[in-house]
Formats: C-alpha cells, sequence, structure tokens
C-alpha cells in the first residue's frame, strides 16, 4: 500500500495532486503535482 502524508496545515489548492508515498510539507499550487519525499513540484497542468 503506498500512503503519502500530508502535514497539519498544508493546503492542496484546487485540481492538485499528490503523488504515491509523498511527504507534503509545503502548500501544493492549484493544478500542480508533486512527489516525493520531501514532495516536490513534478508537473504544472493549464486550468480545467
Amino acid at each position: 500500500m503506498a500512503t503519502s502524508i500530508i502535514r497539519n496545515q498544508v493546503q492542496v489548492e484546487e485540481g492538485g495532486f499528490v503523488g504515491m508515498g509523498s511527504v507534503v510539507v509545503r502548500d501544493v499550487p492549484a493544478y500542480t503535482t508533486v512527489a516525493g519525499n520531501p514532495a516536490k513540484p513534478f508537473d504544472k497542468k493549464k486550468e480545467g
């Protein structure tokens, strides 16, 4: 099982995506994919 961890007070904005097994310690901007430990931006999509 791949479990991601999102720390307290961290926000994942609309369209944000967290990769499997990631540790998110900072906010995830809208329409951005983050992955890793600690999670870093991996891809940015256009709205919609």
